[in-house]
């Protein structure tokens, strides 16, 4: 024993240059290597890589659950295998299974018994910016020597922040081109264009389509080509060029190039001629009731056609199931407060309703559904590794099915004033489902549909006791600190800088601010010390008093 103890094998270190044996095996549930080196005629571990098969890869293929361990094991061992040649020792063909890999970071033309090294890459940093003064990119290149490429254009067209994305990569792949780079690496923070180009996201929109595709034709040139997705902060630098980029033409400095066209085709509405895309289509059928020839396309165009509204000869979706909307209580968000959104509610005859800073209780409503829905979609796109727009009819059904502990009814019901036929009840029939009969129960539903009101008024009274319950055991905490008129307050800094441009050592608080109205019990109008109002109003869990 002490003698087998005495010799367990140790990882051996290795010298630069030296050749190294990848040792691979498969089994029904992980999938191992071993980095290994030949000393005297002997082996020593240097490394090893273990993975546990979940999910589909339990229902790989042998040879491909050894494929899948060359590759895992060439991403953590990447150090290894660009300083030393590697020997892969297998019995299996991996020639066939790694002949093409996509362009997602994995390895491209390897042999099954000698991993060539790819050469040193050049990385690509790339950035789009758009807004209503213009759009632009910014690209970074950076050899593998250590020299520096930057490139910052200006777009001579008006752009959507997605088309500059697509537009920085398309410049940044040509200007690789035209260096002859022959490995490429580039780094992206549009989650937008890593998914679609990954397979990850389907591109719906034509535009978005011929973008991509113009991509594919020119990653295809590149022998070894990857792209990731990192976090902004880590594309700092080509952001900045876009931004400069984007800037209106009196500020753009000499250093930025102007990109005068496009170069996607954008079709647009010809009079007299026939249509060739689906907005054209749809402004005809609008317009006077034309339909294309097909058929399947015709049905769409009537099915559709009530979800958007032309206004100065374009399309707006309005997303209204059920009519345009009476009343839109929002917070103060640019986006709402801007005088486009305005004119376009008065001209729609929306009623156009702001709540009061950072306590928005029926935005909050919207808010806490928005977090529900997006828990929902975390735990079942983690565990099924699947795209969230696949995944969100489910999640919208299980919260529409699932009764709510303020009315203790689910939506559903309240709705239809029945309850739902879930998945499960069909595969192992209930009562309900065993003694379905079709005539009895669209009786039975009609009938029920009468109650419905009295069910919603029932819901109703739950929540409010509900909610007094809950403000009940919230104001026993709670220490009365009334508010007056002419009272000296505190803000709440990150209300009133919400990006913290200020910085994080900013103070929480800042003021003091004087009560000019009471609009009602906890919402205030506040001003300066010298008399200058303050934009929109205040609610009282922002405040606080301000004692001289």
């Amino acid at each position: 024993m002490k003698q087998h103890l005495a010799s367990l094998p140790r990882l051996a270190s290795v010298s630069p240059g030296e050749k190294l044996g990848l040792y691979l095996v498969a089994s029904q549930h992980a999938v191992n290597s071993v980095l290994i080196k030949e000393n005297s005629g002997e082996q020593l571990p240097v490394y090893y890589v273990s993975h546990v098969l979940n999910g589909p890869e339990e229902r790989y293929p042998p040879i491909e659950k050894l494929a899948l361990a060359l590759v895992l094991s060439a991403r953590k061992l990447h150090p290894y295998f660009q300083a030393h040649p590697v020997e892969a020792i297998t019995d299996q063909p991996l020639r066939q299974i790694l002949s093409e890999f996509d362009v997602a970071g994995q390895l491209t033309q390897t042999e099954d018994t000698n991993l060539e090294q790819p050469p040193e890459a050049w990385v690509l940093h790339v950035d789009g910016s758009a807004n209503s003064k213009g759009a632009g990119a910014g690209l970074v290149l950076l050899a593998p020597d250590g020299r520096l490429f930057e490139r910052s254009l200006r777009f001579g067209f008006q752009a959507t922040n997605n088309e500059a994305e697509y537009k920085a990569l398309l410049a940044g792949l040509r200007l690789a081109l035209e260096m002859q780079v022959v490995a490429i690496h580039v780094l992206t923070d549009s989650q937008l264009v890593a998914e679609q180009l990954g397979g990850g996201y389907e591109a719906r929109d034509p535009i978005m389509a011929k973008y991509l595709a113009q991509v594919k034709n020119l990653t295809a040139k590149f022998p070894h080509f990857t792209l990731y997705n990192v976090p902004r902060g880590e594309n700092e630098r080509a952001d900045a060029l876009a931004k400069l980029a984007s800037k209106p033409a009196s500020g753009a400095r000499p250093e930025v190039d102007e990109l005068p066209t496009r170069a996607i085709e954008i079709a647009a509405a010809v009079s007299g001629g026939a249509p060739t895309t689906w907005v054209q289509e749809l402004l005809c059928f609008k317009r006077d009731g034309t339909l294309p020839p097909d058929e399947a396309t015709g049905r769409r165009l009537r099915h559709t056609h009530a979800l958007y509204s032309e206004v100065g000869g374009r399309l707006y979706s309005l997303v209204t199931r059920f009519g345009l909307p009476k009343t839109i209580i929002t917070d103060n968000g640019p986006q709402f407060a801007s005088r486009r959104f305005r004119e376009f509610c008065a001209s729609h005859g929306i009623q156009l309703k702001f709540s009061s800073v950072a306590h928005p209780q029926m935005n909050g409503l919207a808010e806490v559904t928005n977090r529900s829905i997006l828990d929902g979609l975390k735990r079942r796109v983690s565990a099924a590794r699947s795209a969230w727009t696949d995944e969100l009819p489910s999640v919208l059904w299980s919260l529409r099915t699932t009764p709510k502990t303020a009315t203790g009814e689910s939506p559903y019901s309240l709705t239809f004033r029945t309850e739902a036929v879930l998945p499960p009840e069909v595969a192992i029939p209930t009562l309900r489902t065993r003694n379905y009969d079709e005539k009895i129960t669209d009786e039975g539903l009609r009938a029920s549909l009468d109650m419905l009101e009295e069910r919603r008024a029932d819901a109703h009274l739950k929540a409010l006791s509900y909610k007094r319950a809950v403000a009940r055991v919230y104001n026993r905490k709670v220490r009365p600190r009334p508010i007056k008129l002419n009272d000296l307050v505190l803000c709440k800094t990150e209300v009133s800088d919400p990006t913290r441009a200020r910085g994080k050592l900013a103070p929480k608080w800042e003021g003091p601010y004087r009560v000019v109205e009471v609009i009602r019990p906890g919402t205030y109008r506040l001003a300066t010390m010298d008399g200058s109002s303050l934009p929109r109003a205040w609610n009282v869990q922002n405040l606080r008093k301000f004692f001289v």
